[in-house]
């Protein structure tokens, strides 16, 4: 009789902190218990003085591009996990918000200096990487999901001068699963994507004017979505031709061919850098980019 009551005792005990306990919930994945997806946004908006004549348009694409993903993540009952890093580089870089994307106040970016761009990815991307790796604990059992992308309308002109450091970075962050996307004006996107370690069907052309800036922000905000969205495919990490076509003003010429793919690869990834090096595909883009 004493050990029937005993056990009683603990199932009353058992019990009670059952009905403390939060009741199990099914995320969209189908997953029992598990906890809202982690997403992650890092922005890189070039503010050198070149970029003085798109400030409007940027200034919209960007809150654009924020309230996009506010809705999204709203949709997916994800919007309290996930953040959202701004940076402005000019001659220096400077962190304009990084924290939960609801809390994102308005913003407003001004231009000056030059292109510190080779640095500013590299500087960007360390801090990505750790924010993936650490904390341990939450990072084992909910993976950050994470979308980079740089704007530019100009070549780096200050700072490091070679960017095989800024390509191995973006390398090692795509291999880690990072979305890494190149948008800039006055070159051609897909053709140095490439150099800097991009994948060039995340990297976009647009011409140096606010309708097409806009549009191009549009289809970054679009992709970024689309990448991030717990639904994602994999042709979803990639800009159509739509968009591209929107973001070039085809009256001032015809929009840039992509590039012929070369044959190199690491781990999947279009010409990583690694030990075995291809000298004449690096030659290659570098006489292109000097012509």
């Amino acid at each position: 009789m004493p050990q029937y009551k005993k056990n009683n005792s603990k199932a009353a005990k058992a019990a009670k902190s059952n009905a403390n306990t939060p009741k199990v919930t099914v995320s969209r994945r189908g997953s029992i218990g598990a906890p809202p997806q982690r997403t992650h946004f890092t922005v890189l908006v070039d503010t050198s003085q070149s970029m003085d004549y798109l400030l409007g348009a940027v200034n919209k694409g960007i809150r654009d591009f924020i309230d996009d993903q506010k809705k999204t993540a709203s949709n997916e009952n994800r919007l309290g996990s996930t953040t959202i890093r701004l940076v402005t580089f000019g001659t220096k870089s400077y962190v304009v918000y990084d924290g939960p994307l609801e809390q994102i106040p308005e913003h407003s970016f001004e231009c000056s200096g030059q292109t510190r761009l080779f640095d500013t990815v590299v500087d960007e991307l360390k801090n990505l990487l750790y924010k993936k790796k650490y904390p341990k604990e939450l990072a084992t059992i909910s993976p950050l999901n994470a979308f980079f992308v740089v704007m530019t309308d100009g070549h780096n002109n200050i700072g490091t001068q070679n960017p095989e450091k800024m390509q191995t970075s973006v390398v090692d962050a795509r291999k880690q699963d990072i979305i890494c996307s190149f948008m800039a004006a006055n070159q051609d996107a897909e053709l140095v994507a490439p150099y800097y370690g991009f994948d060039p069907n995340t990297s976009l052309t647009f011409s140096a004017e606010a309708v097409t800036t806009c549009a191009a922000l549009r289809a970054v905000s679009d992709l970024a979505g689309r990448s991030m969205s717990q639904e994602s495919q994999g042709n979803d990490h990639l800009f159509s031709q739509l968009e591209r076509q929107q973001s070039i003003n085809v009256t001032h010429g015809q929009p840039p061919q992509r590039m012929e793919r070369q044959q190199t690869c690491n781990k999947g990834i279009p010409y990583a850098l690694g030990k075995q090096k291809d000298k004449l595909i690096q030659e290659s883009f570098q006489n292109r980019l000097e012509r």
